[in-house]
Parts: structure tokens; C-alpha cells; sequence
């Protein structure tokens, strides 16, 4: 558990500067307008375990409801994954590249929950091979600042996910 902190801390350190430049300041409520960075990882899934980043990226700002503080945004993805099978076959790792719709909906007392739906494919290098799934979850956030929040992440195939948007 120590090494996945480290690794998603690590993570955060490389990818947060970089992509703050890009990244548009979001309002008091949290909304995105251009960009918004995330780093995370994957905790829950039988005998795998891994790190990954988001940069969700809005598509319509006032969303789709005309009444309801939520927006829309693209959320593209790649998460690096490590298996640890039952077998002798050894440690096997891959790569999970990610897009997903996003629908946020901003509540009072600084929450926002948020489905996604998209696609995913889980490209294995030991052994080689490549699976295609689609992706379905559903999350919130906890904004503790003007543009941070504590992200938690449910759903399929992902598992558990938790992290920080940047």
C-alpha cells in the first residue's frame, strides 16, 4: 500500500505542473471551464492494482439541463495495471488506455457527483494480448480548494478508484 501511495504521489509531482499550465481556472463551485487534470488509483480489483491520469476536457459548460448546475466533458485516460495471477506464470502488467463521457452535476457544500460511460481496452505485455470493454462508472468529488478535489471513482471494469484532480 506504501508503494501505490508513492507511486500515484510521484505521479501527481510529474503530471500536475505540466498539465496546471493548460488547465483554466474553475469557478467556486468547482466546474471545469477548459481543462481539468486528475491522477489516481486503482485499489479495489481482484489482485490488481494500479496508477493512472485523466484531463477531463468540457464540452458544453452550462451542460444539459437548464435548471441544474451540471456540465458536460471528454474524459480521456490511461491507467498502467499489474496483475497478480493464481497461477505460476508470474506478475503480468498492462496498459489501460480510457475515454469516457462525463456528466457533472455541482451540489451545494462542495460536492459534485458524476456518471461516465466510454470504452476502454486493456492491452496486456506479459503475455501479449488486447481487450475491449466498454466503461461504466459512476463518481464524486469533494472539492477542498477552488480547483482541487478528492476524487472517488466506482465502477466497471475499473473497480474502486480514488485520487485527486489537479
Amino acid at each position: 500500500m506504501k508503494a501505490l501511495f508513492w507511486c500515484v504521489f510521484t505521479l501527481s509531482l510529474m503530471v500536475g505542473p505540466l498539465m496546471n499550465d493548460v488547465a483554466a481556472q474553475g469557478d467556486r463551485d468547482g466546474s471545469i471551464r477548459g481543462a481539468r487534470p486528475e491522477v489516481h488509483a486503482i485499489l479495489s480489483m481482484p489482485r490488481v492494482f494500479g496508477v493512472g491520469a485523466r484531463i477531463d476536457i468540457t464540452l458544453l459548460e452550462d451542460g444539459l439541463l437548464d435548471s441544474v448546475n451540471d456540465e458536460l466533458a471528454l474524459s480521456p485516460g490511461a491507467d498502467l495495471l499489474f496483475f497478480r495471477p493464481n497461477d505460476s506464470r508470474g506478475d503480468e502488467w498492462g496498459v489501460w488506455p480510457v475515454i469516457a463521457l462525463q456528466w457533472n452535476f455541482y451540489l451545494p457544500r462542495r460536492w459534485s457527483l458524476f456518471p461516465e460511460l466510454g470504452a476502454v481496452a486493456l492491452v496486456h505485455y506479459r503475455p501479449h494480448g488486447a481487450l475491449f470493454s466498454p466503461f461504466l462508472t459512476i463518481g464524486a468529488r469533494w472539492h477542498f480548494s477552488t480547483r482541487n478535489a478528492l476524487l472517488m471513482r466506482l465502477g466497471y471494469p475499473a473497480g474502486f478508484q480514488v485520487g485527486i484532480t489537479l
